[in-house]
């Protein structure tokens, strides 16, 4: 998983949260813009998330904010270190999964209905279904 690069590694981190002092080193996005389900979604297709298909990822307050196989575990860590407030965990889709799979039960956390109804429409606006 790592790359020579000289005397450093690039490594894919996996299995993380950032700290506080992490988040504060990245540009605030512009949360009232739609929230985190738009930034997912917004990196999702522009293909931000290549190396993270079939896992979830946290953002909080529209960052991008850790990463884990598991959601709900994902999920638990982060709320009780920034809070749920500005919090969701989504399930970033792998291989042959379409982006409606996205919205089953158990592949986002911490995601209001409202939101997920937004993120629907935001969807079939970007990749209108063939019907």
């Amino acid at each position: 998983m790592a790359k020579e690069l000289g005397r450093l590694e690039n490594i894919q981190p996996r299995e993380f949260i950032l700290t506080h002092t992490g988040l504060s080193h990245i540009k605030d996005r512009c949360v009232s813009r739609g929230g985190n389900g738009y930034w997912f979604l917004h990196d999702l297709f522009d293909r931000d998330l290549k190396g993270y298909e079939g896992t979830f990822v946290a953002y909080q307050k529209g960052i991008l904010c850790g990463q884990s196989e598991n959601g709900k575990l994902l999920y638990d860590d982060a709320s009780s270190y920034y809070g749920s407030s500005g919090l969701s965990v989504f399930r970033v889709p792998q291989n042959r999964e379409t982006l409606e799979d996205m919205f089953k039960e158990d592949n986002m956390f911490g995601v209001a209905d409202t939101t997920r109804e937004v993120m629907k429409a935001l969807i079939e606006a970007v990749h209108p279904s063939r019907n």
